[in-house]
């Protein structure tokens, strides 16, 4: 969810653990963000959904229109 809120701009792990694990406390240099991206991929069988962005971290792909009803 958040990073289709972000509208395409590239998120890093540290913003992503912020945003989405709040205050739990997950090491920076965890791989947590990576296996859930992984997981995100396989499950919805849309492997351009979400864009890696080497060293710098994740985006929702371009291609894909997403739009957020209240």
């Amino acid at each position: 969810m958040h990073l289709v809120r972000t509208g395409g701009r590239v998120v890093s792990r540290a913003e992503l653990l912020a945003a989405v694990w709040g205050g739990r406390t997950v090491r920076l240099d965890s791989r947590t963000i990576d296996v859930h991206v992984r997981r995100l991929r396989e499950k919805t069988g849309l492997d351009g959904l979400v864009t890696t962005v080497r060293g710098a971290g994740y985006r929702l792909g371009s291609a894909v229109e997403v739009r957020l009803v209240d």
